[in-house]
């Protein structure tokens, strides 16, 4: 009696060719639909400088005040002039100036003592720099990354009420100040006789939220 060597059935290779086949595609159509999209960042084009924007935030310029003057924050109404500076609020802001004959390196011992705006400078009490290192950006342009931490104490009535109540009293009652916690990361460049200082900053309590996001952005900025 002769014994069939299935190994040799036509039939059976058939259906097994066939069956991977099948699972092939349907392997591929998994890939395809489950595989996360790709987002492509938002890059914002200032005159001399490009600049990646975090998804979901939104950018405002004006010349009027700094020249190329930009901000970067989840705040969309949020205005590029003087008053940004005292919203206490997460952002990015980037200024930049002819460099002339000054290197980087005096630039950042200039600047280190107080990379604060000026908007906010006369209310600042404990200044520190609490990290401080050369680098090189993405393109491989020298830089220097200078963390600070300041505070400022806003003691001028906000209120209409209590700018009313303090002119009728004879002694007005002192007005508690308003302790604002400030952590700063700036990144410092030059690059064809054109300073470049583009500063992340956030309230003290939220820097964690947004460290890891504001140093990809500073490294990957590209003047």
């Amino acid at each position: 009696m002769k014994i069939k060597n299935i190994f040799f059935d036509k039939k059976l290779i058939y259906i097994a060719v066939v069956f991977i086949i099948i699972l092939g595609l349907l392997l591929s159509l998994y890939f395809f639909f489950n595989k996360k999209p790709q987002i492509s960042p938002q890059v914002y084009k200032g005159s001399t400088f490009e600049i990646e924007v975090p998804e979901g935030w939104s950018v405002a310029t004006t010349s009027a005040i700094y020249k190329d003057f930009t901000v970067i924050s989840p705040n969309k109404k949020l205005k590029a002039n003087r008053d940004v500076f005292k919203i206490n609020e997460p952002m990015i802001y980037v200024v930049s100036r002819d460099s002339g004959t000054t290197t980087l390196q005096e630039y950042v011992e200039q600047l280190k003592p107080k990379l604060v705006p000026g908007p906010l400078s006369n209310d600042v009490h404990n200044y520190k720099i609490i990290e401080e290192v050369s680098t090189t950006t993405a393109d491989n342009i020298s830089a220097y990354l200078v963390g600070t931490y300041f505070e400022t104490a806003d003691t001028q009535p906000k209120d209409i009420n209590e700018i009313i109540n303090a002119k009728n009293l004879a002694t007005p009652t002192p007005r508690q100040p308003k302790i604002s916690k400030y952590k700063n990361l700036s990144l410092i460049t030059i690059k064809d006789e054109k300073l470049y200082v583009v500063t992340a900053t956030a309230p003290e309590e939220k820097w964690s939220e947004f460290d890891e996001k504001y140093r990809k952005t500073l490294i990957n900025f590209n003047p």
